[in-house]
């Protein structure tokens, strides 16, 4: 059986004998140890373990952000800055445009990605307001044949450049041609 001394330096549920002004100031738990002293006579906010559990962590995000400083300046020494962008290939423009199909560079692939996709995103707004206005059991007056995959393909990648073509059904009034 421990000794009344010591049973009563082990226990946690006796009362602290200093004000509580002096209470280590631990913002997520309440900590019923002292604060830890300056070595100039004031009081710290903490008690000693907050401390140094406070100082660590702080320790290790500087490290981090230190860490994160030497690698972006490797990156910046290792990437050569362009103070212009390549210039386009020649090949793009050898041919005039009345011979080319509208929208497509040389080798078939788009001219400008943001003009086709604004095409793309008014003929599905077309769509929609089509179907929503339709009369009731009347289908959706576009429908698109997606690509077979080749051999060559991977099954799981599409084919990237190929052009839809919407199917018109004979009960299917056509899309009128945007204009641009």
């Amino acid at each position: 059986m421990p000794t009344e001394a010591a049973s009563s330096t082990t226990s946690s549920d006796a009362p602290a004998a200093f004000p509580p002004d002096e209470r280590c100031k631990y913002a997520y738990k309440e900590c019923k140890e002292r604060r830890s002293r300056r070595k100039n006579g004031k009081l710290h906010s903490l008690c000693d373990y907050h401390r140094k559990k406070a100082n660590s962590v702080q320790k290790s995000y500087a490290t981090k952000r230190r860490n994160m400083q030497s690698q972006q300046q490797a990156r910046a020494k290792a990437e050569p800055a362009f103070a212009t962008p390549p210039p386009a290939p020649l090949t793009a423009y050898a041919l005039p445009a009345p011979l080319l199909p509208r929208g497509y560079g040389v080798y078939h692939e788009p001219a400008n990605d943001h003009a086709l996709r604004l095409d793309e995103i008014k003929r599905r707004i077309q769509s929609a307001w089509e179907r929503r206005h339709a009369p009731p059991g009347e289908p959706s007056s576009i429908y698109y044949n997606y690509p077979s995959l080749s051999a060559s393909s991977p099954p799981h990648y599409p084919q990237v450049h190929h052009h839809y073509e919407p199917v018109l059904h004979s009960y299917m009034k056509p899309i009128a041609p945007l204009n641009h």
